[in-house]
């Protein structure tokens, strides 16, 4: 296990990238847990017995975290395919699964995500706590930039100069001379996409982190749990902060998935639009935009 953990850390996967620490916490937790509950017997039948009972979701979880292991390991390609296998028809099961009852009862419309959020900076203005004040940032923040729970590990740096250093695997809201930045470095996809910087220009948003910043008394460490303040907040508080008050405001349980999956369906009715027009003109989504974007 320990040489697992050495190598993981040196891993690259195919585009070069290293893996998040999300992603390296999330194997070797898994890894560890499997030889815990069902010790080294790894052959496909006895993982598949030992997950039937698990959702799909989580036998994904398990057989990615063995597919890593064992390229990790340097086993070879005819060994690990089994896996790969699997996983495929894992992830067909998962895209043909009907949604549950409870996530169809906590199903929101960007409009009510807005809404939520305007609720929640009213009750900000009336309270003022650092309760209120660290909702109503939090929810200016993922109508602003719909990201994943990568927001809530933010730590604040002012950047002095050119030589200012950064952690590599942090994820940063960044004050450069007065303006605001959120550099994204450790989030499920940076393995494909990279470093991501997004300048701040929504002025609503700068004023409300301008006045939470002094509210947090400038702590690195943007967000901290409510009842614990010195206390950085991680992903399991920010559900429950996030749910907590989504409740109290809309009757139902909004995560930050939630809020991705209400901003992207803002965009039904136009992909919709893309799909029956290029199957009326015989050609792909892909072709069609781009006789869209022909400039007249």
């Amino acid at each position: 296990m320990n040489t697992y953990i050495d190598k993981i850390e040196d891993y690259r996967k195919a585009n070069g990238q290293p893996l998040s620490e999300k992603s390296k916490e999330l194997y070797i937790r898994t890894i560890k847990t499997l030889v815990d509950k069902n010790g080294l017997d790894w052959r496909l039948n006895s993982i598949k017995e030992y997950t039937k009972d698990f959702s799909t979701s989580t036998k994904l979880v398990y057989i990615n975290s063995i597919i890593n292991y064992l390229t990790v390991m340097d086993y070879s390609d005819n060994q690990i395919q089994k896996y790969k296998d699997f996983k495929m028809l894992l992830e067909t099961a998962k895209t043909g699964e009907t949604m549950t009852d409870k996530k169809s009862a906590n199903l929101v419309a960007w409009e009510d995500i807005l809404k939520w959020r305007d609720l929640v900076c009213a009750e900000n203005n009336e309270k003022n706590t650092y309760t209120s004040a660290m909702l109503e940032t939090l929810l200016r923040l993922y109508t602003t930039y719909p990201r994943r729970n990568e927001l809530g590990s933010l730590k604040y740096k002012e950047l002095e100069g050119e030589n200012t250093e950064l952690d590599k695997n942090t994820n940063y809201l960044l004050n450069k001379e007065g303006d605001l930045y959120l550099r994204l470095v450790d989030y499920k996809t940076a393995g494909k996409y990279g470093e991501k910087v997004f300048k701040i220009e929504d002025i609503g948003l700068i004023h409300c982190l301008n006045d939470y910043l002094q509210k947090n008394e400038w702590r690195d460490h943007l967000f901290n749990s409510p009842k614990f303040p010195d206390t950085p907040l991680n992903n399991n508080n920010l559900t429950k902060t996030l749910q907590r008050s989504s409740k109290k405001h809309l009757g139902k349980m909004v995560s930050t998935d939630r809020i991705r999956k209400a901003y992207a369906s803002q965009n039904k009715d136009i992909i919709e639009k893309l799909e029956a027009d290029a199957d009326l003109l015989g050609h792909s989504v892909a072709v069609n935009l781009k006789y869209y974007n022909v400039v007249k």
